[in-house]
């Protein structure tokens, strides 16, 4: 649905809102529920992991090798903690 926007006479803005967005509150690496929800720095999306599983996950990975976010595959150089997931 269009309204009148701000930027000049008789401009049209399309807004679009979301209602209703599901996530899951299942950890992709360890599939428990999600006791500390983060999301990789780079990282976009809604959805989370765990913060626990993440740790356990990043020490036993190789030292050269490239940590990716399970959801997106973005480089995870640090983690974020999402309060607005909790």
């Amino acid at each position: 649905q269009g309204r009148q926007g701000g930027g000049g006479e008789g401009e049209l803005k399309e807004d679009v809102v979301v209602d209703l967005q599901e996530v899951s509150l299942v950890c992709p690496l360890s599939l428990k529920r999600i006791a500390t929800p983060v999301k990789g720095d780079a990282c976009n999306h809604v959805q989370c992991f765990d913060r626990d599983t993440w740790t356990v996950f990043a020490k036993s990975a190789k030292k050269d090798k490239i940590l990716k976010c399970p959801h997106c595959s973005k480089e995870v150089k640090s983690i974020k903690i999402d309060s607005k997931f909790q």
